[in-house]
């Protein structure tokens, strides 16, 4: 009994814990050191890099690729401003300032250089189109955006005149909106694919201008003296490979030949001059004066 009670009392009592030698509390201290300093290293850098952040200011920019503006105007449109903070600043908003204010800027890009520089690159835009809309002429790019309004004045002729229907809103700096039924064509896009179409045969280079004021009765102009009458645009790559054949024929006759090539009639191409249209007025005039 009393050797079962030595027993139990030798049970409770807790082990004794070993001491550790300074050599290996040093080399447990290292361990520790070792797993704890990569973490710490990174908490520093976070908060170097915040401090970076928040104390980075535009002290200074720099413009490439402009003619049309000067630098002083493309930071100006740009919205940003000189010491603020520049990982504060939306550079996507300063983008869209720029192209928006700048009409005949086509595109922008800004970048952050640190210390303290802004860097703007910018793209000019090309006047592609000069569009007649309510007696208005506007130069516009290849994606409808309005870049100047020449009002009542005519265009250069080396920009290809486009007239087209009344549009819904046409402001410098924004693409041209039209009141357009549900799955309907923008004019604009309608011009595309058919210049698009020219571009694969003979006429490529040779319009000047297109008419789609009637989006069903549509108009070219080749070489500012033969008109292409083309009526709905369909069938597109046979009309004009019709228009194109004839304009050759035409002006292996007479280079400077005008009137009207007239393509509404599917696989076929009618070419009337238009000395044919005042020979016609003439005799009209003739008759008439007989009869009185």
């Amino acid at each position: 009994m009393e050797q079962n009670k030595r027993t139990q009392t030798a049970r409770k009592t807790p082990p004794q814990k070993k001491k550790m030698s300074k050599k290996s509390k040093w080399r447990r201290r290292k361990r520790i050191a070792i797993v704890c300093l990569p973490f710490v290293a990174v908490i520093l850098l976070a908060v170097l890099a915040v401090g970076t952040v928040a104390s980075a200011k535009i002290d200074n920019y720099s413009v490439s690729g402009t003619k049309k503006y000067t630098a002083e105007q493309v930071w100006t449109a740009s919205g940003l401003e000189k010491g603020k903070s520049m990982f504060f600043s939306s550079l996507s908003e300063a983008e869209k300032n720029i192209t928006t204010k700048l009409p005949y800027i086509e595109s922008v890009t800004i970048k952050r250089k640190l210390p303290g520089t802004m860097t703007i690159t910018v793209v000019q835009s090309k006047a592609e189109l000069a569009l007649q809309i309510n007696n208005e002429w506007l130069l516009v790019n290849s994606s409808g955006k309005v870049i100047d309004n020449l009002g009542a004045k005519q265009p250069e002729a080396k920009v290809m005149q486009l007239k087209l229907p009344k549009a819904k809103k046409y402001e410098l700096g924004q693409v041209i909106e039209f009141d357009l039924k549900e799955d309907e064509l923008s004019p604009i896009d309608v011009c595309k694919d058919l210049l698009a179409q020219v571009e694969k045969t003979e006429l490529k280079g040779k319009i000047t201008a297109v008419d789609i004021t009637d989006p069903e009765d549509v108009t070219l102009v080749y070489d500012g003296r033969i008109r292409l009458h083309i009526g709905m645009p369909t069938d597109l790559a046979s009309k004009l490979g019709l228009a194109a054949g004839a304009v050759k024929h035409e002006d292996e006759i007479n280079p400077t030949q005008t009137g009207e090539i007239n393509l509404t009639v599917l696989q076929e191409a009618y070419f009337r001059p238009d000395r044919e249209k005042e020979s016609k007025k003439d005799t009209t005039e003739q008759k008439n004066d007989k009869k009185n």
